[in-house]
């Protein structure tokens, strides 16, 4: 008989995120494995429309139903489920997921089956956020995190012993397939180098930075040209335009938009950026590094799990623009040596992130907590 395991989520928005990428690629590849799935959603979408999984979600929220009295509803309505349909393990991601998987498990009796997840190092965490998921954690016997270095950040910081935690990276998610990902590339330029940054467009990915870079680096390459490649609610883009328009790059940024699958512009890059502040373990490092495409990215999070500095790329301190241009600017007039990294940083993917290895890793993850239940 096939073993269940439920994914339970708070929220979807589709597989921009990497968060939700890695749930779409799970979701997708379970059955594959020999898992029946369950794919519980807390929150219910604006749209209604969960692209890119090939799971029927359940979906918990109810219209009309919100604040305190929607949520107990909400848990009440999945420990039901639990009961009547006990999956063997409950994954659970972002807080509010956590919350109340671990809640309704609890009323149902299956709370050593849960499975925590964690995924960046709590950088929007409130107090009154943190104080909960250090209580929540109590309920939940064992964590998944995507990186060594943000998971020991966030095991002292919600007071979680670093024993509990087991690391397997985020794969390589060939998303060439989902709906939307064959949109044209337009108005990018031909015969000069392009560097480009792949991350939604928000305060945490710091875009700032590359802009503040690529106005240091286009004082000695003039003809460098820049992409960004990422979603942008409005005040965001509004911000991002006018970060352009003051540094007087309009002509040399390109902003592209989001991509459901970035992969075609990646493929036309000279080197790969990523400034964040905080990560976990950055889906575009990976893509980058798939792609046979250096990088040079923030020295945070689990970016260093990825970029090996001076051989697959570098890191560079955070918020220091003049060493992160100093770096492209190195690549950019070394040819050789950016070929070099891009292959090294192509063969070290294909080991670590290739979607074999990381399913492998949760196979074997899985039969290990699977097998003495059914002892």
């Amino acid at each position: 008989m096939k073993k269940t395991i439920a994914v339970v989520i708070a929220s979807w928005n589709g597989v921009i995120g990497g968060t939700e990428q890695h749930v779409s690629f799970l979701l997708n590849s379970l059955p594959r494995m020999g898992y029946a799935v369950q794919f519980i959603v807390v929150n219910r979408p604006d749209d209604d429309k969960f692209f890119g999984v090939n799971v029927e979600p359940l979906v918990l929220q109810e219209p009309g139903k919100t604040g305190v009295g929607g949520l107990f509803y909400r848990i009440s309505k999945l420990a039901r489920h639990f009961r009547h349909n006990p999956p063997d393990l409950i994954l659970a991601y972002f807080p509010e997921g956590e919350m109340v998987a671990s809640i309704a498990a609890c009323m149902a009796g299956v709370r050593d089956r849960l499975v925590g997840n964690r995924r960046n190092m709590g950088h929007n965490y409130t107090p009154r956020l943190l104080w909960q998921t250090r209580l929540i954690s109590k309920l939940v016997p064992r964590f998944l995190t995507n990186s060594a270095i943000a998971g020991r950040v966030v095991s002292a910081r919600e007071w979680i012993p670093w024993n509990r935690f087991s690391v397997i990276y985020n794969p390589f998610n060939d998303r060439s397939t989902i709906a939307g990902s064959d949109e044209i590339i337009t108005n990018l330029p031909e015969g000069c180098p392009l560097i480009g940054i792949v991350a939604s467009v928000k305060p945490i990915k710091n875009h700032s930075l590359f802009l503040d870079a690529a106005r240091e680096l286009h004082r000695s390459v003039p003809d460098a040209h820049f992409v960004i490649v990422g979603r942008a609610l409005p005040p965001e883009h509004k911000r991002l335009m006018a970060g352009i328009e003051e540094r007087g790059l309009a002509r040399r940024v390109h902003y592209l938009g989001e991509y459901a699958d970035p992969l075609p512009v990646i493929r036309k890059l000279s080197i790969g950026v990523l400034c964040s502040k905080s990560e976990g373990l950055s889906n575009a490092l990976v893509e980058y590094a798939c792609m046979g495409v250096p990088a040079v990215a923030t020295d945070v999070g689990g970016n260093a799990e990825v970029v090996v500095h001076g051989q697959t790329g570098y890191l560079v301190p955070p918020d220091d623009a003049v060493e992160m241009a100093a770096r492209l600017k190195e690549l950019l007039e070394n040819k050789p040596l950016r070929k070099d990294m891009g292959r090294a940083a192509q063969q070290r993917a294909e080991e670590l992130f290739s979607s074999k290895s990381i399913l492998n890793q949760y196979d074997a993850y899985f039969s290990g907590l699977l097998e003495p239940a059914s002892a």
